[in-house]
């Protein structure tokens, strides 16, 4: 496995993207991203202990981490 430096102030948004399955539509076209469920989501905050007011920095920081995915879905298509 590959190390990735994080910085210190994203941490958190790390953690709960690493806690939470996005889900993925298959099938004869490309991965489609389907979101995120929001009860997991809201148990990573907790598990994490994460306050309501951080909550909406981290969700944008995961949408962010959601959208490299997304990409390098598209780009390891044969």
């Amino acid at each position: 496995m590959e190390e990735v430096e994080v910085f210190a102030e994203n941490w958190n948004a790390v953690m709960v993207f690493r806690r939470c399955r996005p889900t993925w539509l298959t099938g004869m076209h490309a991965p489609m991203y389907d979101g995120i469920p929001a009860l997991e989501i809201e148990s990573a905050f907790r598990l994490l202990q994460i306050p309501p007011q951080d909550q909406p920095e981290i969700l944008a920081c995961v949408d962010v981490m959601v959208a490299a995915t997304r990409s390098a879905y598209s780009e390891a298509k044969p």
